[in-house]
């Protein structure tokens, strides 16, 4: 029987080891025996818990690396490591053993102890995110800042030149839970639980990636080198939930008669300015939301280069990363070509942009103006996508095709599936002749706007 050599008294202490399947209830719940323990994971390979004489349980991990030699890593003590944490570690440390370039790196002692600040990391973040999601690209000419970073640096402020490391879950569920908005004149709400949430959102993307945790981080090359040890924000409780303003909004369907008063606000700007960057685009880009189902961050980092309009599609990123291309109606198109300075933008120019030609902004202001002028309180833009699903679903159109012009889902879009039969399914569209109920959709759709407004509804 395996032991250790000696205890305080010199006596020899034997070390029991056995397997089980470790479940949240049976770590929390091992009670000492007044022998050391070692009980192997059933689930994980090489993940093992110690149960030390006084009742310290701690994690490790045991295997062997790709030149056939043993290891064994400490990874922590529970319950600060729990045993989800802890398989995942063992899980990179898996990886990272059979790997002969990665375990060099590993093994490599580190030159300086990093202390990264807050904001130094959102930086960092904000290089590795924005080619991917619009979020985290820069706003406009005036800030370097993304959307993702302003709204992090302005809920967890306090913090910000402190080290990423000491940013503690506890301490950032205090700010969030004591952050208040700045411009309550202005809005008029007492409290910013939709913009504490959306930090919550992004900072613990941020600590994914620098942690090396989540599934999605945790291959060799996806997280931050070297990870940093930050505090998992997953089970931070988010404000958002209970707050009945927000609920309100998430299960609005504006009526016909709502639709009609909204409708005549939602146009493209007159202007004969030779200035035209400085016409309001709010507006009209919410009429775009109307007739696309889009998101407000597609819409916003669209650019002219992202629409053929011959073919009459747009190809955008959606949530997830991947890009589709969905098709546009006449009547979208129309819209496109009717914006202010549309003939003299370059192919890489946002079809929506601010007056720095960045991405819109200040989109509660321009809701709050339309809410007055329409005399119809309590609608947000995202009511506008949710509306049009709805008219569509009752106008007989299939959830699948309203799942996929809403960027749900796309049933030639999964891994599984060959770019091959992307390519066919592309080409079936094009071929004269055969339905393209994606088009047929957009069509009926801005149909059904344009009778809703003229009143034949």
């Amino acid at each position: 029987m395996p032991f250790d050599r000696t205890d305080a008294e010199g006596k020899a202490v034997h070390r029991k080891s056995r397997k089980e399947r470790l479940t949240n209830h049976y770590v929390q719940n091992l009670k000492p025996t007044g022998e050391r323990q070692t009980i192997s994971d059933e689930v994980c390979q090489g993940l093992a818990l110690r149960l030390g004489v006084s009742g310290t349980k701690s994690w490790s991990f045991m295997g062997r690396d790709c030149h056939g030699k043993s290891r064994t890593e400490t990874i922590g003590r529970y319950p600060d490591i729990t045993l989800k944490a802890a398989r995942q570690k063992a899980d990179q440390l898996r990886q990272v053993f059979a790997s002969p370039e990665a375990l060099a790196d590993y093994l490599r002692p580190p030159a300086i102890v990093e202390e990264v600040t807050l904001l130094e990391l959102l930086l960092e973040a904000e290089d590795r995110f924005r080619a991917t999601k619009a979020i985290w690209q820069q706003r406009g000419k005036a800030s370097d800042a993304s959307t993702a970073r302003q709204v992090i640096t302005t809920v967890f402020e306090p913090v910000l030149h402190r080290p990423a490391v000491e940013l503690t879950a506890e301490r950032a569920a205090a700010l969030i839970q004591s952050y208040k908005p700045k411009s309550k004149g202005r809005t008029g709400k007492s409290t910013a639980n939709g913009q504490a949430s959306k930090a919550l959102s992004y900072l613990r993307t941020v600590f994914n990636w620098a942690s090396n945790r989540t599934h999605r981080f945790q291959k060799i090359g996806a997280g931050r080198l070297p990870a940093l040890a930050l505090a998992d924000l997953s089970a931070i409780y988010d404000p958002s939930i209970d707050d009945p303003a927000i609920t309100g909004e998430r299960d609005r369907v504006l009526s016909v008669g709502e639709l009609r008063r909204i409708l005549p606000h939602l146009r493209v700007p007159e202007t004969t300015s030779p200035e035209w960057w400085k016409a309001d685009l709010r507006p009209i880009a919410q009429r775009f939301i109307l007739l696309t189902l889009a998101r407000r961050d597609e819409v916003e980092a669209a650019r002219r280069r992202d629409v053929n309009f011959e073919e009459k599609t747009w190809t955008k990123r959606v949530k997830g990363g991947h890009q589709v291309t969905h098709p546009l109606s006449d009547d979208a198109i129309a819209l496109l070509k009717a914006l202010p300075g549309f003939d003299c933008r370059k192919d890489d120019d946002l079809l929506f942009p601010n007056q720095e030609f960045g991405p819109l902004g200040n989109w509660n202001r321009s809701k709050l103006k339309l809410q007055e002028i329409s005399n119809i309180e309590n609608w947000h833009r995202h009511d506008l996508r949710r509306t049009s699903a709805t008219v569509l679903a009752l106008l007989g159109v299939t959830a699948q095709i309203i799942d996929t012009l809403l960027s749900h889902k796309n049933p030639l879009s999964k891994e599984a599936v060959s770019p091959a039969l992307q390519s066919y399914a592309k080409l079936a569209k094009e071929m004269k002749g055969l339905p393209n109920p994606l088009r047929d959709a957009v069509e009926t759709l801005a149909e059904a706007i344009r009778a809703i407004e003229e009143g034949k509804s």
